[in-house]
């Protein structure tokens, strides 16, 4: 996924909270997931590869985030346990009110804007001129 799919991913992942908050959890949740990927893919050299050889896993993805967290600090982490919260409690266990599932936004906001800060660098450090 690219930056912009991952943010039109997070502008109908915002729609859906107040309609549908059970798979606005969900796309939330897959926002995180694919903001770790990429930061980690970049960032990261032991996950590089990863997507393109199918290795993510729910657990190489915590480890990961706690591996950015030491890059980036408490963005990367606040917003992945707020990613694993709306996945499980939000999605599988429907278990998440409409203000549970609002609250978590902003830290998944904040994860996507460090992603797509992080990925606009990258990007044009690697484009030829």
């Amino acid at each position: 996924m690219n930056v912009e799919d991952i943010s039109f991913l997070l502008r109908e992942a915002t729609r859906l909270v107040n309609g549908d908050p059970v798979q606005g959890a969900e796309k939330l949740y897959k926002v995180a997931e694919e903001c770790i990927k990429q930061l980690a893919e970049i960032k990261l050299p032991k996950y590089r590869g990863y997507s393109a050889n199918g290795k993510w896993r729910y657990g190489s993805l915590g480890e990961a985030a706690n591996d950015l967290s030491q890059i980036y600090g408490d963005y990367v982490i606040n917003g992945w346990d707020a990613a694993k919260e709306l996945h499980v409690e939000g999605f599988h266990e429907n278990r998440l009110t409409i203000e549970e599932v609002r609250s978590r936004v902003q830290k998944i906001v904040d994860l996507f804007e460090l992603t797509k800060g992080e990925l606009n660098i990258f990007e044009s450090s690697t484009t030829p001129p």
